[in-house]
């Protein structure tokens, strides 16, 4: 589950493996998007890096464009701005996206290449909540390898991945 400013609002454990593990973040950090412009191992976690950073990037400003008055927004963009070239440059170009399904190709350190086709839905009575579904081609390698990392975290994982409630999801 994503909210406003990309940051992750909840996620299974799975998804916590595969894509970041988001829970084990200070609340201020839990936004994707800082994750993939300042967090050496998202380059590494994603495949098209590039494609998901600046499309990660048009997302943000599409937020920005809704919420103009929006402190942590900003600071956030001026974080980004300041730390990272890429992202300067890319908010530059002032493009706005708006992520609805396509494909993200990930490298996991225990099962390797895992391609998803994901799909983000809107949550009805929850304004700026976006709710992301990562399946995987049916029969494909990328099926098996998720459920081989499904069975170890099953295995080797105490329990569900709680994660606090953050004063930054307003």
């Amino acid at each position: 589950m994503r909210g406003r400013r990309t940051e992750v609002l909840a996620m299974n454990p799975l998804a916590a493996s595969l894509l970041a593990d988001i829970p084990a973040r200070a609340p201020g950090q839990r936004s994707l998007i800082h994750r993939a412009f300042l967090d050496p191992e998202a380059r590494e976690k994603y495949v098209d890096w590039e494609k998901v950073a600046s499309s990660m990037v048009g997302t943000l400003r599409l937020d920005a464009g809704r919420h103009p008055d929006d402190p942590q927004l900003a600071q956030l963009v001026g974080e980004l701005s300041l730390r990272s070239e890429e992202f300067r440059t890319w908010w530059a170009d002032h493009r706005v996206t708006e992520r609805r399904g396509g494909l993200k190709r990930l490298n996991h350190q225990l099962v390797g290449r895992i391609d998803v086709h994901y799909e983000a839905l809107e949550v009805t009575g929850a304004e700026d909540q976006t709710l992301f579904l990562y399946p995987t081609e049916k029969g494909s390698d990328s099926e098996a390898r998720l459920r081989t990392l499904a069975s170890w975290l099953a295995e080797n994982q105490p329990g569900p991945v709680n994660m606090p409630i953050s004063e930054s999801m307003s």
